[in-house]
């Protein structure tokens, strides 16, 4: 062995000393040591908490909120969005094997006495997660959900650690606003230790389809929102491009099976294009009632055009 002075030199060591009486096989160990210590505390740097927050009705669950009777009709049938219960578990999937732990929490408005949120989300193969409901009508949706996602992630902020939270919702009623709200007021400032990711199903067709000159809204929007008509959309997503191929090919085969998109989602299209032609304000019934089919079959041309692409 070398000895400088009182210490050994060590071979690899940067200008690091070890005292008199460190044997080789001693070295050794410590490096290993060392190195366990740097790529551990590596690893913790390099890992995030995932975080999803998901809405229930037309967001996993086909509910039809658009129209208030279609909404009780559907309400009753219990029909998730199977397609997008699939993308969830491939998002905790791929996460978890990264290392990384992953959080679910369902959040919705709805009345806790009138739907069982646990078992919606176990029959319909969600992620198991936490879930959260309404206890009275005295408080509106945004007040709700503004509220609970509060309480859901302050202390998450207030912990430091690196977070992704994927926010998934739909505009037939205020998820954009609530997500976006909640990204100005706890998110803002955070800086690129916090990722938020806003999904939103456009069950309204208001963001794909706008009905004018207007540019639609359908992917990313100036507020960072991203709208999606059906899963197919959500193959395109930057931040979900390590979806499987399976999973590309399951929503293949529902697409050509026509199983995508719910059938309401037509009702709801030609209703808008009914008011868009004022069919209410034609003059006699034949008029109002040819008004009426014409928009029927322009919603079916625009949404099965839309769909073969």
């Amino acid at each position: 062995m070398v000895f400088i002075g009182n210490f050994e030199k060590f071979p690899w060591g940067l200008g690091c000393y070890a005292p008199v009486g460190y044997t080789f096989g001693m070295k050794i160990y410590t490096r290993k040591i060392t190195l366990f210590v740097f790529l551990f505390l590596i690893t913790l740097a390099a890992q995030a908490k995932i975080v999803v927050i998901s809405d229930i009705d037309d967001t996993v669950k086909q509910t039809n909120s658009m129209s208030a009777g279609g909404a009780v009709v559907h309400f009753l049938k219990n029909k998730s969005f199977e397609h997008l219960a699939t993308i969830y578990n491939e998002i905790k999937t791929y996460h978890e094997a990264q290392g990384e732990t992953v959080e679910f929490h369902y959040v919705s408005a709805g009345l806790d006495f009138m739907f069982n949120q646990e078992k919606f989300v176990k029959k319909s193969h969600l992620p198991e997660g936490k879930t959260y409901l309404r206890k009275f009508l005295n408080v509106s949706t945004f007040t709700f959900k503004y509220k609970k996602l509060t309480e859901i992630l302050t202390p998450m902020l207030e912990s430091g650690e690196p977070l992704t939270i994927y926010f998934f919702g739909d505009n037939s009623a205020h998820d954009p606003d609530v997500y976006y709200q909640i990204k100005l007021d706890l998110l803002s400032g955070t800086g690129s230790n916090v990722t938020p990711l806003i999904f939103i199903r456009d069950v309204a067709t208001t963001a794909t389809f706008t009905l004018s000159d207007k540019p639609a809204l359908a992917g990313k929007n100036a507020f960072d929102i991203h709208y999606f008509l059906t899963e197919k959309n959500l193959l395109k997503e930057e931040s979900l491009n390590f979806l499987s191929q399976s999973v590309a090919q399951q929503i293949a085969q529902a697409q050509k099976k026509s199983q995508l998109l719910p059938e309401y989602t037509y009702t709801t299209l030609t209703k808008r294009i009914r008011k868009k032609n004022k069919c209410w304000q034609k003059s006699n019934l034949l008029d109002a009632l040819k008004c009426r089919k014409s928009a029927k079959k322009e919603s079916k041309k625009i949404l099965d055009s839309y769909l073969a692409q």
